[in-house]
């Protein structure tokens, strides 16, 4: 499902349910610069280019959702709310629940300005379109299931990348 989001006058699309396999690699500085340099034939700069993105991850308090990712369990999910560049209230925000079963990662996101779903997920009662339902539904299950809260903010720089040969194939770099 894709959404339309207005951007200093142009439309941007915004995919709202992912199916993917990820892999991530930790690279040092010159790593990363080989490997920036290498790509260059190959990819593309994707239409967000250079962005910071903010995640405010939810777990409740024993830490139960982080606990079990770091167990490396075949299946686990987590909860968070993400924002990309500069954040104000209206920001377009996501409120993203992440699965992973052997290896697959499933993402389904609502979207929504960022002042609502930061009082959301503090605890405020949120008004939801009927197109928006599912999603919903399904992330404030799991928020009620576990009690999440608010747990940690993790920020950082993100340029983003995706294949000439094939626009499904991304690449990311994360750093500060």
């Amino acid at each position: 499902m894709m959404t339309e989001k207005k951007n200093g006058g142009e439309m941007m699309a915004y995919a709202n349910t992912f199916k993917r396999r990820e892999m991530k690699f930790l690279l040092n500085e010159e790593q990363f610069r080989v490997v920036s340099e290498g790509i260059k034939p190959f990819m593309t700069a994707d239409d967000y280019g250079e962005s910071t993105v903010l995640n405010i991850y939810l777990d409740n308090e024993n830490s139960d959702v982080i606990r079990t990712s770091l167990g490396k369990p075949s299946y686990k999910e987590k909860l968070r709310l993400r924002c990309y560049g500069e954040v104000s209230d209206g920001s377009a925000a996501f409120l993203e629940i992440k699965k992973k079963f052997k290896g697959v990662v499933y993402k389904r996101r609502l979207e929504l300005p960022y002042k609502e779903l930061f009082d959301y997920i503090n605890g405020k009662t949120l008004e939801i379109p009927d197109e928006k339902r599912q999603v919903f539904e399904e992330t404030d299950y799991f928020i009620k299931r576990l009690e999440l809260k608010p747990a940690i903010v993790i920020c950082y720089d993100r340029q983003a990348f995706y294949g000439n040969d094939d626009k499904e194939f991304r690449l990311t770099f994360d750093g500060n």
